[in-house]
């Protein structure tokens, strides 16, 4: 399966099965546990059936013939796996559902509870339409430091977009809420310290203003990685200008490269040539006024600054974190990057369920809340069954 491919269904797992609840609930099970109306889970399977050739199309055939008769269903893994979730799957039997799983089933057509090592439980709450359509929301709790915590919104505008969204696959866009020190993320004497310099004063969050946005889009023929670009908000341009110097002189001293002048518009940078640490990769860079725009490539930063931000994609009266996904533009891109990589590709998703995916978030006091649309493509005639 391509590179594209088996991103984006792990990402639509995620998106139909997981969420955290914002406070620990002792009512909720000591494990796994799933609960879910018969018809809008066999709806939800129909449509991940159109997933072909991954497995989890097979994996969800066989899980909605074994509830084909189910009014309610509900699976009890002893450890949290979407196979032994889908395989755990059985008619309930009339059983006591936990007064938590209760109540959450009240307004969803699907609960899905898993507990935390450290206390809490994730929860899922999701609704199913006729036409497969899922809306969701996800509260997920995130702890003040660490890695997760760069995914808490700021209550804030994140300002306006920078990225071109018109051809764009995905495209994340959102403040953190604390300073976004990636330095502090790394640890001292670190292979991506030593190879990267990630601890570099650019990355400290004394430059950063905890803007984050991230455009991926349609892979060139002949080329294996889709192009993908990052931007960055800055404190203070000059400063982050001369951090960026600096750690281009890292990276100059630490592997065998050469600099390259870029210009595009008005903004002006550089690009690293001969990195040979992955596909396509020739680092580069453009400093705006407000902000550092990093890419791939040169052919991706020409990507995100060549067409202006889409007014969908966010202005700077928008609050919390947005991500939205193409997926109708996915079969395209899968097949472009298939015949780059060639045999060791294997077969891509043809077709997916849903058309896109579109999430927004805020901060709430214990993390995150989530709101999740996957919207659902046209089914092909002849396509799928009863549910």
């Amino acid at each position: 399966m391509t590179l594209l491919s088996a991103a984006t269904l792990t990402l639509l797992a995620v998106a139909v099965a997981c969420a955290v609840p914002p406070t620990p609930s002792p009512s909720l099970p000591d494990g796994p546990h799933l609960s879910a109306d018969g018809v809008a889970l066999r709806r939800l399977l129909q449509q991940v059936e159109r997933l072909e050739p991954a497995r989890i199309a097979i994996k969800a055939a066989r899980a909605r013939s074994a509830v084909a008769h189910c009014g309610t269903v509900r699976s009890r893994p002893s450890d949290f796996s979407m196979e032994l979730l889908l395989a755990g799957l059985e008619c309930d039997d009339g059983e006591e559902v936990p007064d938590g799983i209760s109540v959450l089933r009240e307004r969803a057509d699907l609960v899905l509870s898993v507990p935390r090592l450290d206390g809490g439980h994730f929860v899922a709450e999701a609704r199913i339409a006729p036409d497969g359509r899922v809306d969701a929301i996800l509260q997920v709790p995130i702890a003040d430091s660490g890695p997760w915590s760069l995914l808490v919104p700021a209550s804030g505008k994140p300002g306006p977009a920078l990225l071109g969204t018109r051809d764009a696959l995905v495209h994340v866009r959102t403040r953190a809420s604390g300073k976004l020190n990636i330095a502090n993320l790394v640890s001292p004497g670190s292979q991506a310290d030593q190879l990267f310099g990630l601890r570099n004063s650019l990355f400290a969050g004394a430059l950063l203003d905890g803007r984050i946005e991230l455009a991926l889009y349609p892979p060139h023929n002949g080329h294996v990685i889709p192009p993908a670009a990052l931007a960055l908000g800055v404190t203070l341009a000059p400063a982050a200008r001369e951090a960026m110097s600096a750690y281009v002189d890292h990276i100059e001293a630490a592997w065998t490269v050469h600099r390259s002048p870029l210009r595009i518009g008005d903004s002006a940078g550089l690009c690293l040539t001969d990195l040979n640490t992955a596909p396509d990769l020739a680092p580069c860079y453009v400093a705006t006024d407000d902000a550092l725009i990093l890419g791939w490539n040169a052919a991706s930063l020409e990507l995100a600054l060549s067409d202006p931000p889409s007014e969908s994609s966010g202005g700077a009266s928008d609050r919390g974190g947005s991500l939205r996904v193409q997926l109708d533009r996915l079969p395209a891109a899968d097949a472009v990057l298939a015949e780059s990589w060639g045999s060791e590709a294997g077969t891509p998703v043809s077709g997916y369920p849903w058309k896109s995916l579109a999430a927004r978030s805020k901060a709430t006091k214990d993390g995150v809340e989530i709101s999740i649309t996957l919207e659902a493509a046209p089914k092909s005639s002849g396509a799928g069954g009863a549910p």
